[in-house]
Parts: C-alpha cells; sequence; structure tokens
C-alpha cells in the first residue's frame, strides 16, 4: 500500500481567438489556485482499495470583447471532495468487480460587468452545489502498479554502472517486493535503514568487494526518482453510475439527478524504464434530470498519454485527448480535441516546479448556430510533497 500527501500553487493564463456567424472575439484570463490532496490505497493481488480527500480554491479573471460587446468578470471558487474505491477480483483470474462513490462540496462567487452596444450591466452572484455519487461495475483485465519493479531495474543499471553483475530475473522480482514495504521497516526498527539496505544489497553482493560510501548513496538515490503514476496491463469495464445533488444559486435550490451506465478501457505499456504509454477510451449515455426537466446525452472520449522520464528528477507527461458530447434531446453537439505538456523538475525530494503548456481546438453544432476556435493556456506551480511513502 502507499500514500500520498501534496499542497500545490498554480498560476495560469490564457487566451482564445473565436470566430462566430463573421466575427471575431478575443478572450484572455488569468487565475491562481491552491490546492491539496490525500490519497491512501491498497494494491494486491486480491483487491484494490483506495480512498481521497482534497480541498482546493481559486481565483480567476476573464476579459472577453468584440466591437459590438464586451465583458469583465472575477470568480472565488473553492470546494472539498471526498472518494473512495473498491475492486475485487474472483479467484484468481481477469474478471472482477468494483464500486465507487464520491461526495463533493462547492462555492462559487463571482462579480461581472457587462456592455452590449453603449448599454452596461453589473452582476454579483454566489452558487453553492453539493452532490453525491454512487456507482457499481463489472470488469475484464488487470493494471498492476510497477513501480517497485521498475526501481529495482534502475538499481540493476546503477550496479552494472558500479562494475558490478546486474541482478538476475529472479532477484528483481525479490528485491521489488522489499521495496514496495520500505516504510514498514520505519515503523518497525530503531535503526531501519541498516536493516532494509541488508536485505536489499546483501542478497547480490560479493562479500570480498563491499560498498563504499559513495557508492551506497548512488544506489540509494533509487529511491529518490520520480517516476510518476507507471502501470502495466489493460482493463475493460462496464458501469453504472447515479448521482443527485443540489444547486443553489443564490434563490430558489436547483435539484439534479443523473444515471449514466458506461464503458471504458485501458491500455498500460512501459517501452523502457524511462518511458510508458497509456491508451484509453470511454463511451457513456446519461440521462440528467434538472427539477421537472429532463436530457439525455451521449458522451465519447478517447486519448494517449505518454510519460517520460528524462532524467533522475525530469519528467516530461504528454496527452492528446478528444470528448465529444451530443444531446440527443436538444439535437446539439460538442468536440474538442486537447494537447498538453506538462513538465516536473523535482528541486529537492519534498518541493517541485511543475509548468504546463496546453492547445485545445473546440468546435460546437446548435443546428444552424456553429462556432468554432482555438484556446490556449499556460500554467506555472510549485507543488510541495508533504508525505509520499509505501509500506
Amino acid at each position: 500500500s502507499y500514500r500520498i500527501w501534496d499542497a500545490s500553487f498554480d498560476f495560469s493564463g490564457n487566451g482564445t481567438d473565436l470566430t462566430y456567424a463573421d466575427q471575431t472575439t478575443l478572450r484572455n484570463s488569468n487565475s491562481g489556485s491552491l490546492s491539496t490532496r490525500y490519497s491512501q490505497n491498497w494494491d494486491s493481488e486480491q483487491r484494490l482499495k483506495s480512498w481521497s480527500a482534497s480541498l482546493a480554491g481559486a481565483y480567476d479573471r476573464n476579459h472577453a470583447g468584440s466591437d459590438f460587446n464586451e465583458t469583465r468578470t472575477r470568480r472565488l471558487n473553492g470546494n472539498c471532495n471526498l472518494g473512495a474505491s473498491w475492486r475485487e477480483y474472483l479467484g484468481q483470474g481477469r474478471f472482477s468487480v468494483t464500486g465507487f462513490g464520491n461526495a463533493r462540496r462547492g462555492y462559487t462567487e463571482f462579480e461581472s460587468a457587462e456592455r452590449i452596444g453603449n448599454v452596461f450591466t453589473e452582476t454579483n452572484e454566489y452558487r453553492r452545489s453539493n452532490d453525491r455519487r454512487l456507482g457499481v461495475g463489472v470488469a475484464w483485465g488487470r493494471a498492476r502498479n510497477v513501480v517497485p519493479l521498475l526501481r529495482a531495474e534502475r538499481l540493476s543499471e546503477r550496479l552494472t554502472a558500479l562494475g558490478r553483475p546486474p541482478l538476475s530475473r529472479q532477484q528483481v522480482q525479490t528485491i521489488a517486493r522489499i521495496l514496495a514495504t520500505e516504510t514498514g521497516y520505519r515503523q518497525v526498527f530503531d535503526r531501519s535503514d541498516r536493516h532494509f539496505w541488508r536485505d536489499v544489497l546483501e542478497p547480490m553482493l560479493d562479500d570480498a568487494r563491499p560498498l563504499d560510501a559513495y557508492e551506497i548513496f548512488y544506489l540509494a538515490d533509487v529511491l529518490d526518482e520520480v517516476l510518476g503514476d507507471r502501470f502495466e496491463g489493460f482493463v475493460a469495464q462496464i458501469s453504472y453510475a447515479y448521482s443527485e445533488g443540489t444547486l443553489d444559486p443564490g434563490s430558489d435550490a436547483v435539484h439534479l439527478r443523473t444515471r449514466a451506465p458506461r464503458v471504458s478501457l485501458s491500455w498500460y505499456h512501459n517501452f523502457t524504464l524511462t518511458q510508458q504509454v497509456h491508451v484509453f477510451g470511454s463511451l457513456t449515455y446519461d440521462w440528467n434530470y434538472r427539477n421537472e426537466e429532463t436530457k439525455e446525452g451521449a458522451n465519447s472520449s478517447a486519448g494517449v498519454a505518454h510519460i517520460w522520464n528524462l532524467a533522475d528528477r525530469y519528467r516530461l507527461d504528454t496527452a492528446l485527448t478528444y470528448a465529444g458530447h451530443n444531446q440527443v434531446s436538444e439535437d446539439a453537439s460538442r468536440n474538442t480535441v486537447n494537447l498538453s505538456s506538462r513538465f516536473h523538475i523535482y528541486l529537492e525530494d519534498q518541493v517541485s516546479l511543475v509548468t504546463r503548456v496546453r492547445a485545445k481546438y473546440a468546435w460546437h453544432d446548435y443546428g444552424a448556430d456553429q462556432r468554432y476556435g482555438w484556446t490556449w493556456d499556460y500554467r506555472l506551480g510549485l507543488a510541495y510533497h508533504l508525505d509520499r511513502a509505501i509500506f
């Protein structure tokens, strides 16, 4: 099992060039956010369990305008979220059943100033929302967390660089099991490093060639490499989710309910120790109830994501995704293609610098009303890793 607790601050900006009815609208905005998230995970051959909690706040300003109209807005957002999931494998095969749920509460306050021609209006509103979601599903396949195995392979590479023989396949498996329980040593022993590294290193070292201080620190640095979320395998799943909640726009509350069956597929593969590819896709059909109004829609998504460890403390994450929504009851559709790249620089064990650049092309079809255009944004942030442990 493992736990992750991060806090982060982000600053971002974006711009849009939108063409609609032969008129061009320019838009720009800036935003900042502060968030923290804690997650606990249990991973075995028989079952997977996890729960997480997050708290986030954000502030953004937006300016959009053309010759005919202009809008300026400022928005303050806050939300907290609790989630949990569970997957149980039946027997020793790939078939599993799963359950998941989450509860969210949010608050939004915004003010706006709008000009249409020579007419000016100002607005100051707030919204409160809360919703709960539960779902169940069945799946085929396994996607295993292979981070301990990759660390053992990296240890073998470093041994070779020191002029020692590489690890055998059996030694890699044995050491990976020990690496996956590192924090357990810290909880049991007063001098945990002595016991931990004894179990890791003694089975593979030649007594005639003991390690010197440099070699010990060189091998131990394997535990500080940030490999990202690394998995291997595939999972195909059919699930059904039900959610309900309320949206308080400052006057009468709006009651929301959603029913949504879903089919999804994820495939992970690590071509090398430093590169992973994740291919995914899903199809969802949902019925949305808003007070007495009912809407039906189909959502589809597909994409490919790539993780590349450029060096011990440099990682590049890139993703190309497509998302489409077809509003059946209104004969309307929305489609977006998104290309994003995120670069992580780990300044030291607990602080990382994150930069992101993203470009998105969207086209909307509402019958005779069609809109399309490009959106871009950038983000610069600092993340503080309060706790990252395997035990």
